[in-house]
């Protein structure tokens, strides 16, 4: 009795071994996973030891969307499907579809697997369903002995967001926008002006992705942004390669990506960016013309600040005084402190200089700047800088000549013109500070060779006139005597 049960345990074993093992599901990832969109969809399972397509190899394959009730996307515009196992080349395949979201897939030859082998089925131009949320597949492998293992699978469809808040973006230094929303894809936010009702330049872009959680995206616009103005942020996705890596090795180029849509909607936002009313960032070490407005940025938020004029290395008197907003920064005018040498100190420590370079030294000499009449900037100037209080400027005779950009120096004076290139020429003959006249070159006023020539022709004359004179008297006075004679 005891061996009939051995027999019949061992026949009921054989029976278990002998039966096909389930598929290993894998996610499916449809891209992108707009809702109600056209996308590519990819399906995987991965085959097991004792699976009928490991034993008889692939023959056909049927993967059923509408299995899930919720299902309300369509194969109906479906162009192509490929056979992926990993490690080898697409297989083409043949197939049919059904209206209640079914697709039948028939690899142009049996492909034949091992344990462990990862199969895709590539199904391009699937329509998703019109809702986001998870949905499941059920997949059907036929092997070639006509037996059947199944799977489920789970895809996800989320909509792409995408929120873009007035802001601040100062065009000086890094320029940024920081945007948030949701992009489950491998793809880009690219910012653009608004041109009308459409998309203008692309000032900044940033790649993105995957998420299937809200996140908070960068956007650096590279000092593209100089004035107020609304933007528009439009979330893409890679279109060029097949495969995870190929998109996520792209580069954006928004003449061949393409938006992100929700049920045939793009996604994207605006955004009001205000610019800093300023023409230029404080630095130390720089000069700045009077009338220059500057942006001072790096402080301390809601804080009051003093600029103190430099002298022989100390902080002397308080020029001006500004107060910083919400973000550190504020703007302050030049105009407002005169020509000199200035460094800034909080107005609650009016001693302590503030740090302009965010190095390890900090002093009046090394976080200090200059106003300067001659400096480049937004006020017009003229005439030398003024000498009070300005170190190191050109005063007098020793400031610079305006230079016209053509490569002439010009000399600001009367009689001044150009002394180089192709309208340089003699002098007009006016003075030249003061004294007299300048001949051409090579006609000088004296000493010249040709001055000596000139003045022995003069010194010939006169001699040959007095020789004539002599001459004339002594013939005269040889005839008088002759006349005497007679």
């Amino acid at each position: 009795m005891f061996a009939l049960w051995l027999l019949v345990a061992a026949v009921v074993l054989a029976g278990v071994g002998g039966t096909t093992m389930a598929l290993e599901a894998e996610l499916s990832e449809p891209y992108p996973h707009s809702p109600g969109s056209n996308v590519l969809q990819r399906v995987s399972v991965t085959a097991e030891s004792g699976d009928t397509v490991v034993q008889s190899g692939l023959e056909e394959a049927t993967i059923d969307f509408g299995a899930d009730n919720r299902f309300d996307g369509s194969l109906g515009n479906v162009t192509r499907v490929d056979v992926l196992v990993s490690g080898r080349d697409p297989i083409p395949a043949n197939f049919s579809t059904s209206d209640n979201g079914q697709i039948t897939i028939d690899p142009a030859r049996r492909i034949s697997l091992e344990a462990g082998d990862r199969m895709f089925f590539r199904i391009f131009n699937f329509t998703t369903p019109s809702v986001a949320n998870p949905y499941q597949a059920q997949v059907t492998l036929t092997g070639g002995n006509g037996a059947t293992d199944t799977a489920t699978v789970d895809y996800p469809i989320t909509r792409t967001t995408l929120s873009f808040p007035n802001q601040t973006a100062p065009q000086f230094g890094a320029q940024s926008v920081e945007l948030s929303g949701t992009v489950p894809n491998f793809g880009y936010i690219g910012v653009f002006e608004v041109d009308g009702d459409g998309r203008g330049e692309l000032v900044g872009s940033a790649a993105t992705g995957p998420d299937h959680d809200p996140q908070n995206f960068t956007v650096d616009l590279n000092g593209n942004v100089t004035e107020s103005q609304a933007l528009q942020a439009v979330v893409f996705y890679e279109t060029r390669g097949e495969t995870l890596d190929e998109r996520r090795n792209g580069t954006f180029d928004p003449a061949t990506d393409r938006p992100f849509t929700n049920t045939g909607q793009v996604v994207s936002a605006t955004g009001f960016v205000t610019t800093i009313d300023a023409d230029a960032r404080l630095e130390p070490g720089r000069e700045y013309a009077p009338g220059t407005r500057l942006y001072f940025a790096g402080g301390e938020p809601g804080t009051g600040y003093q600029v103190r004029r430099v002298e022989d290395g100390s902080l002397a008197g308080t020029a001006t005084q500004f107060e910083t907003g919400s973000d550190g920064t504020a703007t302050f005018d030049t105009a407002d402190v005169g020509t000199g040498r200035y460094a800034i100190t909080t107005v609650a420590e009016p001693g302590e200089v503030v740090s302009l370079d965010d190095d390890s030294t900090t002093s009046a000499a090394d976080d200090s700047f200059v106003v300067a009449a001659g400096a480049s900037g937004p006020a017009t100037t003229g005439g030398s800088a003024d000498a009070g209080g300005t170190d190191g400027g050109a005063t007098g005779d020793d400031a610079a000549s305006p230079d016209d950009g053509s490569g002439t120096t010009e000399t600001i004076g009367p009689g001044a013109g150009p002394t180089t290139g192709d309208a340089a020429g003699p002098d007009d003959g006016g003075s030249n500070d003061g004294g007299a006249a300048t001949a051409p070159p090579g006609d000088e006023e004296t000493g010249g060779v040709m001055g000596l020539l000139q003045q022995g022709f003069v010194l010939t004359a006169v001699v040959a006139a007095v020789l004539a004179i002599v001459a004339l008297g002594a013939l005269l006075a040889v005839r008088r005597r002759r006349s005497g004679r007679r």
